[in-house]
């Protein structure tokens, strides 16, 4: 059984019910920075097959939404974060080598990246103490046709607020699109893009593997390929790439499994 706690939005942790020795796992913490728009019940296949695989580990879930990336300030964002802290201080002090997975979803899930590991380098002055890194449909680029299906994609399906809200994000986008091409203004797609290969937040030797899909509409692929690249050129110990040919955006899984999760695993080894 799992015990499922709310730390208050956009925290939620789910923790073993009985531990037995012989099972305990060498990961202890697990932490998903889900895609923009998704509740828990999203993401659910993804939480049961870490416990199926770490069934002694914890699961801390950070969610994303549209506020978050369109105007809620880094501030904010971190502050609220201080819960997540407290725990992955926790775990990093037992554990005499890192003991954690963070696994980010979509351009919503590095974004959330870029704000947990500032506020725990503001903290503890040090990058993030993970074991292995996955990147799953991330990171893209912010180009305005898959920038604007990604931030449609989780708005309301009532009609009247679903148009009222793509008015909202188109202005948004018109907003971000003159920072980036007039003033110069560094946009929070790029932000995370280039945060994710910083080392004051994920150290060098941290491995990782980027997992994405040919047919991905909202992020290109050449976009992760790219990135998968950057890293290897900066000097990244372990960087894995798995392929997938069909399936959509943060759905890999569905389209072989087996691929998918032991891409996962060998991150580890």
């Amino acid at each position: 059984m799992t015990e499922t706690t709310s730390l208050g939005y956009p925290i939620t942790l789910f923790q073993p019910a009985e531990t037995q020795a012989q099972q305990v796992s060498e990961i202890k913490l697990i932490i998903i920075c889900s895609w923009m728009g998704a509740s828990p019940r999203h993401v659910t296949k993804y939480i049961q097959g870490y416990q199926q695989r770490f069934p002694t580990a914890t699961i801390l879930l950070i969610e994303s939404s549209l506020e978050d990336v369109i105007w809620k300030s880094n501030s904010f964002q971190q502050q609220r974060l201080h819960p997540a802290l407290i725990l992955l201080r926790s775990f990093a002090e037992k554990s005499a080598k890192p003991s954690i997975i963070l696994h980010l979803f979509s351009n919503g899930g590095a974004q959330s990246f870029g704000q947990l590991a500032s506020a725990y380098r503001a903290e503890v002055g040090d990058a993030l103490p993970i074991r292995s890194m996955i990147c799953d449909s991330c990171p893209g680029r912010a180009s305005w046709k898959r920038s604007m299906d990604a931030m449609t994609l989780s708005l309301p399906q009532n009609p009247f607020l679903y148009y009222f809200g793509v008015a909202v994000v188109s202005a948004v986008m018109i907003y971000v699109f003159i920072g980036d091409n007039v003033i110069g203004s560094e946009n929070v797609i790029e932000k995370a893009r280039r945060q994710l290969l910083e080392q004051q937040f994920v150290n060098s030797d941290v491995p990782r593997v980027y997992l994405y899909s040919k047919a991905d509409q909202m992020v290109g692929w050449q976009d992760v390929a790219e990135h998968a690249e950057m890293a290897r050129r900066l000097g990244t110990g372990k960087v894995a790439e798995v392929v997938f040919e069909k399936s959509v955006h943060v759905s890999h899984v569905k389209e072989d499994q087996a691929k998918y999760w032991n891409g996962v695993m060998n991150s580890l080894k």
